[in-house]
């Protein structure tokens, strides 16, 4: 095992607290990533788990925002070394799912911004790489998401959209030509696990996001009140109606 004078630091795991092949298995998959610490080997007992890690010299980024200002220019820097590393995540279809100033290192004592490098992958969750995605429909997915309601396109505006008219039709040939009983060739699976968190990390963000307007009851609406009032009008205007006769 590594030594004190090695350039290594090791983690310790309870097995009985905590499961961590899936760590293991997407350090020793992405840990070659210079934005991403390294896992150099693992050492196994009957109850624990030792993870030697490289050993990142510079302290996490929790602490060194405490001790001094950074300027605008050194930020711009750290955001785009991390916002590069998580795109690679990203793209392998891994998330990290506790990202926060402390597990963010920095590889150098002298903490310069090509030095910052994620740790801590207990939490991270992979599910299937999907490279045949187009842009054009993460794009319809992004909008279909948004955090405004108004901004959605609506059931018929989906209708007559461009990626849907197009890749409909195309599925539509594709079915016409797969003889009957034949499977056709799809994308790899995601998984159900990873799949299901997903979509829950996904409306989780929507519900939690502090531009969300509240939605409270539908009495409270703004449209059932204006019927409210509206009715109530007409039924005054009926009673004055009928008073007259």
């Amino acid at each position: 095992m590594a030594g004190p004078n090695d350039e290594a630091l090791n983690e310790v795991i309870d097995k009985s607290l905590c499961d961590c092949r899936e760590e293991v298995e997407i350090l020793m998959r992405y840990g070659k990533h210079p934005g991403i610490v390294s896992l150099k080997t693992v050492y196994e007992e009957s109850n624990k788990v030792y993870l030697v890690l490289q050993l990142l010299k510079g302290g996490d980024l929790l602490e060194y925002m405490t001790k001094r200002s950074m300027t605008e220019c050194e930020a711009a820097a750290i955001i785009k070394t991390l916002a590069t590393t998580l795109a690679y995540l990203h793209e392998n279809g891994v998330v990290h799912r506790d990202l926060k100033p402390a597990n963010i290192l920095f590889a150098s004592e002298d903490r310069t911004a090509d030095s910052v490098t994620i740790c801590d992958m207990g939490f991270a969750k992979q599910g299937g790489r999907l490279p045949e995605v187009s842009t054009e429909a993460k794009l319809l997915v992004t909008d279909m998401l948004h955090i405004s309601p108004q901004r959605r396109p609506t059931a018929a505006q989906l209708t007559k959209h461009p990626w849907v008219t197009s890749r409909s039709a195309v599925y539509v040939q594709q079915q016409a030509r797969t003889p009957l009983g034949a499977v056709a060739r799809t994308p790899p699976a995601i998984g159900e696990d990873n799949l299901k968190e997903m979509v829950a990390a996904t409306f989780r963000a929507i519900a939690t996001s502090p531009q969300v307007a509240h939605l409270g009851p539908v009495a409270m609406s703004e449209l059932a009140r204006r019927r409210f009032r509206d009715k109530a009008l007409n039924r005054v205007q009926e009673e004055g109606r009928n008073k007259e006769f």
